[in-house]
């Protein structure tokens, strides 16, 4: 075919993938913007679940007409011309992990206004204002029905959070340096770092490169590390200890397995489950070893022993705050671990409907698992896929799907390992298909691309509306507040958003800090037939200096003062 004629053919496929594009976005007004619902923890709400739908009915179609295009025009010779000459790739690989931080950080300021995705992160808050105040329980607070809120036990032994300590170790260092906003961010971009180190030992530079670059660019990272969650801490020390392994692998000495352990301990001190499961990996490196070299059992033993201290640590401080070692603050509250407590109904959806998920929050392209399915692993394949089969367990373990506000949940810890094998993958697929022909090979590389605009024109503006929504939603009570700077006030809620709009699954007001000096401090309203005056009782006893409103969500959400005298305490 002549030039021209391939480029009339390229430009009709383009028009195709335009028009594929501008019908998604007239659904779109059909549908009020595809809404993506913060409910349902046991399966996936009917309106995220047509919106997937509809992706993949207009989405797959761009990829193809976009690749088509694109190839028509000559993009795959520019692509492979530019691929030939790469060459300082430590230094691109130093410009992805950056981008991480710099892309939470936007993301929590311009989408997230500051704001908690789910009330865990509020929780999270305050085991790191306890720790700082040097205990893991809090004394009893006067008046301890004010005080009541999801995920914190008031309890004969104390005030304290239902999770670990882990996490609010990590967010108390971001309070005590002034760094909380940045500092997930931060931590993302050391998993960033990691994962192209690990990649490179076990995958080689150039498809280490690739996998950086697919993490770097998913919604599910990013968003997730602009959050207070605990699962990028966990990503964190996973990929830590898998470098850590392979350290060993390469050097045998049995200080690289003690680090692999301390990873793994503090992965567990911040969640015991999968934290447990996610040391498969590096144990059964070791343990393969030992079973062949002497010399390698000291190192398996080194492991053992520095791991140990994260369930110790766990145990005791399960200990101080439930008098028993084997008792958590999650069965304080809830009468139950969590473990197979669910039909197999509600097994088979965790599973399914996470993975359901994962296939388009981990790149935000319509088909993100897709290249998963060539993937090996190269030399390290036991430390990249135990990460997988280690988070499929534990949704077995403790089926759940939970609120996809940034992605599945509790699959975050594995996306960096995913990214090194999606990388893995296409690199397999472009080597089979350039057994086909140079265009067959350039078709799957411009197939990745428009894959990726994919995830711009029909993933992200989807997800970054229902987010900043719910982030909208949440942050009114602060907008409203009529106070001056530094005007301490009192305000009783128990709910900023209410849970049946679907806009968020951080409903619940912020916890107090423990020493209760917080300048907006949110406390409960009684459940009382006389619950007018017992707020105001309460307020005149325990705060005399704040000024007293209630929030209220319906029918619209608006503050009510408290007392006649509008905006003023007594």
């Amino acid at each position: 075919m002549s030039p021209g004629g391939r480029r009339w053919r390229g430009a009709a496929y383009l028009a195709g993938a335009a028009l594929c594009a501008a019908a998604y976005a007239q659904a779109s007004h059909h549908y009020d913007g595809y809404p993506q619902p913060a409910y349902d923890v046991m399966g996936i709400p009917v309106e995220e679940l047509a919106w997937q739908a509809i992706y993949l009915a207009y989405g797959i179609p761009f990829v193809l007409l976009a690749a088509a295009g694109l190839a028509a025009l000559g993009a795959g010779e520019a692509v492979a011309r530019q691929l030939a000459r790469l060459r300082r790739v430590p230094r691109l690989a130093l410009l992805l992990v950056l981008l991480v931080p710099l892309g939470a950080a936007l993301a929590r300021l311009l989408v997230l206004q500051g704001q908690s995705v789910t009330d865990d992160e509020e929780t999270y808050l305050f085991i790191a204002r306890t720790l700082l105040a040097g205990r893991v329980v809090n004394p009893l607070p006067e008046d301890p029905e004010f005080f009541r809120n999801q995920f914190v036990v008031l309890g004969p032994r104390g005030w304290f959070g239902k999770y670990p300590i882990g996490q609010g170790l990590v967010l108390a260092l971001g309070l005590s340096s002034g760094t909380l906003d940045v500092l997930q961010g931060l931590l993302g971009g050391a998993t960033a770092w990691l994962t192209w180190l690990v990649g490179r030992r076990t995958l080689g530079p150039r498809r280490a490169l690739l996998g950086l670059a697919l993490l770097a660019l998913s919604p599910h990272f990013l968003l997730t590390h602009a959050t207070l969650l605990s699962q990028p801490a966990v990503a964190l020390s996973l990929m830590g200890a898998t470098l850590a392994a392979l350290h060993w692998e390469r050097t045998g000495r049995a200080r690289h397995a003690a680090a692999c352990g301390l990873l793994v301990a503090f992965g567990v001190l911040v969640r015991p489950m999968p934290g447990v499961l996610l040391a498969l990996g590096p144990l059964g490196l070791l343990a393969r070893a030992a079973l062949r070299q002497p010399r390698a059992r000291v190192a398996l033993l080194a492991f053992g022993a520095a791991a140990s201290l994260g369930v110790g640590a766990v145990a005791l401080v399960n200990l101080l705050q439930s008098g028993s070692p084997l008792r958590s603050g999650y069965q304080e509250i809830h009468r139950t671990s969590g473990l197979l407590g669910g039909s197999r109904g509600a097994t088979g959806l965790s599973v399914f409907g996470n993975l359901w998920r994962e296939n388009f929050w981990l790149f935000g392209w319509p088909a993100s698992l897709l290249a998963l399915l060539a993937a090996r692993g190269g030399r390290g394949r036991w430390l990249l896929w135990s990460p997988v089969v280690a988070e499929l367990i534990y949704r077995v373990l403790v089926p759940k799907t939970v609120v996809s506000s940034t992605g599945p949940t509790y699959f975050l810890e594995m996306v960096p390992v995913l990214a090194l094998l999606a990388a893995d993958g296409l690199v397999r697929l472009w080597t089979m298909a350039r057994r086909l022909g140079e265009g067959a090979a350039r078709g799957v590389a411009l197939g990745a691309v428009s894959a990726a605009a994919a995830a711009w024109i029909f993933f992200w503006p989807v997800q970054v509306r229902a987010l900043a929504r719910g982030a909208s939603a949440r942050a009114q009570v602060w907008q409203q507040l009529p106070r001056q700077p530094g005007q301490r006030v009192l305000v009783f809620s128990d709910a900023l958003v209410p849970s049946r709009s679907g806009l968020t699954w951080a409903y619940y007001p912020p916890n107090p800090s423990p020493d209760l000096s917080d300048e907006v401090l949110f406390v409960r309203w009684p459940r009382t037939a006389d619950a007018e005056a017992r707020a105001r009782d309460f307020a005149r006893r325990r705060f005399p200096d704040r000024a007293a409103w209630r929030w209220v969500t319906s029918p619209e959400p608006r503050l009510v003062p408290v007392f006649r005298e509008q905006g003023a305490s007594p």
